[in-house]
């Protein structure tokens, strides 16, 4: 369940986006004559009006929009693979449906966190670099790892570690363990060595299909969860979200996170639910009830007040344009 709640989480970002333009930028230019000269270049010379904004002092504004542009086209890249491989998964076919994480998980996850770490160097090195290899991000493993660190600290309560389950080949029970099986029918690496007189996922195994399957239920949820709050930062700047829309939406994102495996009352306790109020966005009726929360963690939202309800299994932007009392 946790696994399809995020995939709608993440197309409902690249739908706002679409639905605001949220990749747009204007240009606020310092003088009449820049506007001028710049209109004239797109006009005549189209394919150097990066460098002329570079030169002329609009760096920032092209960097501001190459992030947006390319951080919401790595989301949409994420999410095809990821709904594709929960489909796969939701229809049995566990093997495929691990395969196609390769990309999303090892790649593409990887640049939205050099984006959030240090957008301007990415940038820098896409817009100027003529060797793609100075941003090929899979042969920068400890740049992975630093950035993975920078973003959530190591914990040695978390039930997994973020870049051992990607990146380690030191395991059968993580990403590239996997893998190497889902997609090569021998493999040599020691701790993934194909068995003698096997080849790799093609004789049936119910075992390994169930573990397979367990451990796909049991860690994607995890990363994706990772991501989402990862990617919740990163579009609330550039869309501009309120502080209390944010902490509804991370409070939301927890507790739908941790409603199939922890007691209410865990749960209150750890997210200081009793200091959190929710108000309603039509009539601004402030509810702080136990039995709120519940409902908000299981589906939906409803004021006690005007009963305007509100469908809790997406990204929330109805409260927008609360200031929290």
């Amino acid at each position: 369940m946790a696994a399809f709640l995020y995939a709608g989480r993440v197309d409902g970002y690249i739908q706002r986006a679409d639905q605001e333009q949220l990749t747009k930028e204007t240009i606020n230019f310092k003088t009449a004559a820049d506007a001028s000269a710049y209109a004239k270049i797109c006009e005549e010379q189209g394919d150097i009006k990066e460098e002329w904004l570079i030169q002329h002092g609009y760096k920032e504004t092209l960097y501001k929009v190459y992030y947006k542009h390319l951080f919401f086209s790595l989301l949409v890249d994420f999410s095809n693979y990821y709904n594709t491989s929960i489909d796969l998964a939701y229809h049995g076919n566990i093997n495929v449906a691990w395969a196609l994480l390769r990309k999303p998980f090892q790649e593409t996850l990887a640049y939205i966190e050099w984006l959030y770490v240090d957008r301007n160097e990415l940038l820098t090195l896409m817009l100027t670099s003529d060797d793609t290899g100075s941003y090929e991000i899979v042969r920068k493993k400890d740049k992975i790892r630093k950035h993975i660190e920078r973003i959530c600290p190591p914990n040695p309560s978390d039930p997994l570690d973020m870049y051992k389950f990607r990146y380690s080949y030191k395991d059968q029970l993580t990403l590239n363990g996997i893998l190497q099986a889902t997609n090569h029918l021998i493999t040599s690496r020691p701790a993934l060595k194909t068995s003698p007189s096997g080849l790799n996922f093609i004789f049936p195994d119910d075992e390994i299909r169930h573990r397979n399957i367990g451990f796909y239920y049991a860690s994607i949820p995890y990363v994706l969860k990772y991501t989402l709050d990862l990617v919740m930062k990163m579009f609330g700047e550039i869309a501009e979200l309120s502080d209390y829309t944010m902490l509804i939406n991370l409070t939301n994102s927890t507790l739908k996170s941790l409603q199939m495996i922890s007691e209410y009352a865990d749960v209150k306790q750890l997210l200081h639910l009793d200091q959190i109020n929710v108000f309603c966005p039509k009539c601004g009726h402030r509810h702080n009830s136990d039995e709120m929360w519940i409902q908000f963690a299981y589906d939906h939202f409803e004021c006690e007040n005007c009963h305007n309800k509100i469908n809790t299994y997406q990204f929330l932007f109805d409260f927008n344009e609360i200031t929290e009392k």
